[in-house]
């Protein structure tokens, strides 16, 4: 069965920001920092690791030096988490 759209758009938007605060550093030196393998950081780059715990959120976010919400993103002020969507303004 297919993810939902809306779950496909939040892990492609999270693997973009994940890339995009890693710069120049290796994926392989972000993965050792976040205490997971440079397979499954590439994975969550691509937006094809699927279910992403809030757990790895933070841990990235520490090895990334910035917030859980720098890479997790806002889809047009809609919060998508597991596959479900709850609109609202981004406070």
């Amino acid at each position: 069965m297919a993810p939902p759209p809306a779950a496909e758009l939040a892990r492609q938007t999270f693997g973009s920001n994940v890339k995009a605060r890693r710069g120049q550093r290796t994926q392989h030196d972000v993965a050792t920092t976040a205490h997971i393998t440079q397979s499954t950081l590439s994975k969550i780059e691509r937006g094809s690791y699927g279910e992403i715990s809030l757990s790895l959120v933070l841990r990235l976010a520490v090895a990334l030096d910035c917030s859980a919400t720098d890479l997790i993103g806002f889809l047009d002020q809609t919060v998508v988490i597991a596959g479900y969507e709850h609109a609202g303004s981004a406070a």
